[in-house]
C-alpha cells in the first residue's frame, strides 16, 4: 500500500489491529500501533476498543486493562460491554481490586455486575 505512495488511515490501521488480533498475533498489534502513532495516527475510542476486546478474548486480561487506562488517560469513554468482560476476566485472575477500580469508573447501571465478590469479601471478614 506505501510503497504505491497509497498512506493508510486510522480506519485501515483498526482493521489491521483486529485482523492480527483474530490470528493471536499480539507482537504485531503492538507493531501496528506504534506504526500508526508514528504516522501522526493516535488511537481514538474504535482503536481502544479493538485493543482492549482483542486482549480480553486472548486472555490477556493485563493488555486489556492497559489499554483501558490508556484509553481513560485519553479522555475517551470505554465501551461497557467490553469493560464487563474485563471486569469478569480480571476477577477470575484474582485481581478484583483492578475490577472494582472499573466499576467506580464507568458506574455500570447492572450493579450486580460491579458486586460480583461482595458477598466473599463479607465472608473473609468474619
Amino acid at each position: 500500500m506505501e510503497a504505491q505512495a497509497v498512506q493508510p488511515d486510522r480506519m485501515t490501521y483498526n482493521c489491521l489491529i483486529l485482523g492480527h488480533f483474530k490470528e493471536g498475533k499480539m507482537h504485531e498489534v503492538k507493531d501496528l500501533v506504534n506504526n500508526m502513532k508514528t504516522k501522526g495516527l493516535f488511537p481514538k475510542t474504535e482503536t481502544h476498543d479493538i485493543q482492549t476486546e482483542g486482549h480480553c478474548k486472548l486472555k490477556d486480561f493485563g493488555g486489556a486493562y492497559a489499554w483501558y487506562k490508556e484509553m481513560l488517560k485519553n479522555g475517551f469513554v470505554p465501551n461497557v460491554s467490553i469493560c464487563k468482560s474485563l471486569i469478569t476476566g480480571l476477577r477470575e485472575e484474582g485481581r478484583s481490586h483492578d475490577a472494582d477500580f472499573i466499576c467506580s469508573e464507568i458506574n455500570l447501571k447492572e450493579e450486580d455486575d460491579c458486586r460480583a465478590d461482595e458477598d466473599a469479601s463479607a465472608v473473609s471478614k468474619l
